[in-house]
């Protein structure tokens, strides 16, 4: 069994040898910063060697070494997350995954080497997702969530493993948040509320149809191919509610225009492409509305970093703005979908 290295600085050549299977002469680490890889260090290992089946890079993902990204990275379990999805549940998901060279398992030997998609197509999430990558995005994700629909996965975290996490947390970053808004008065109050009754309100929504969520589904986690959408970053993978992940990209990913005039026609290709009589079309877009407010607390969170690196800080003020700028949009709908909120 090949042991997992504990820092950057512990890879060798022979390491990676053995990870590889064939002789590596030598390696060069890029580190990949700007959002990549949020609660991971992430690095590009660029790779030499005359074995012509190595790769010439790959990308490695360790713990974080930022104590405020670790603490959250072990309340919501990420390493445990995504070492399990790779090891157990990546080989039968019905879209496109990077291939694993090496995966260390849970905790402390959390330690992943990826394929690099660096030869794919991006789009960048500040400038927004048009609307031909758009469909293709919400298909890819209605067949993720036909494949597991209803089913328990037991041994998969389940987005109910979340609520008492974020329902601690949420009113601590949500402050902040709408200091740098100019929210409607009605809109922060409602939404104040939400947050303060955060944990009854998103138990309430288990009873909904569940399936495997990847519960960080952005542009940041996405390439495109010629044969579709390769999707990673699996840290918050979990059973949950599936109007999560299209609220999460819809409102995080598109730019507020391009949501509101092609919105509907997105959730109605993720719903065709889900392809289950029994959830209707009607059901599908109550449920994009009703996670609406909960994609705020990621937005909020990451505002309340304050981190450094320019794309961070513009990203997260682009996603704040997008998020809030939906709840307007939507706000008479969403609070009858929430009419029974305690006040």
């Amino acid at each position: 069994m090949i042991e997992s290295p504990r820092s950057f600085s512990e890879i060798t050549p022979d390491w990676l040898s053995q990870v590889f299977g064939g002789v590596i002469d030598s390696f060069q680490l890029e580190y990949l910063e700007d959002g990549i890889g949020f609660m991971s260090e992430v690095a590009r290992i660029h790779l030499r060697s005359n074995d012509e089946n190595i790769p010439e890079s790959a990308v490695m993902k360790m713990p974080s070494s930022k104590p405020q990204r670790l603490e959250m990275a072990k309340s919501f379990d990420s390493y445990n997350r995504e070492a399990y999805f790779y090891s157990y549940i990546a080989p039968s998901v019905p879209i496109s995954t990077p291939k694993v060279y090496f995966n260390g398992g849970a905790g402390s030997n959390f330690v992943l080497v990826l394929q690099d998609l660096a030869h794919l197509r991006r789009v960048n999430q500040i400038e927004g997702s048009e609307r031909l990558d758009t469909l293709e995005v919400m298909r890819t994700l209605g067949r993720l969530h036909r494949k597991f629909w209803g089913q328990k996965l037991e041994a998969m975290h389940g987005y109910k493993d979340d609520i008492a996490y974020v329902a601690h947390d949420y009113p601590k970053v949500l402050p902040g948040s709408l200091e740098i808004l100019q929210l409607r008065s009605s809109v922060k109050h409602w939404l104040e509320t939400f947050v303060r009754n955060y944990e009854s309100v998103m138990r309430a929504h288990l009873k909904n149809p569940c399936s495997l969520i990847h519960c960080d589904y952005k542009l940041d986690n996405l390439a495109f191919s010629e044969n579709g959408v390769v999707v990673y970053d699996w840290g918050d993978v979990g059973v949950g509610p599936v109007g999560y992940d299209v609220a999460h990209f819809l409102v995080g990913s598109l730019t507020s225009s391009e949501r509101q005039s092609n919105e509907r026609e997105f959730v109605e290709e993720y719903r065709i492409e889900l392809d289950l009589p029994e959830y209707t079309l009607q059901q599908a877009w109550n449920d994009y509305l009703r996670f609406i407010p909960a994609t705020f607390y990621v937005a909020a969170v990451l505002v309340s970093l304050k981190e450094k690196s320019s794309r961070h800080s513009q990203l997260a003020i682009t996603n704040l703005r997008r998020v809030a700028r939906a709840l307007e949009d939507h706000f008479v709908a969403i609070r009858e979908l929430y009419s029974d909120l305690p006040s």
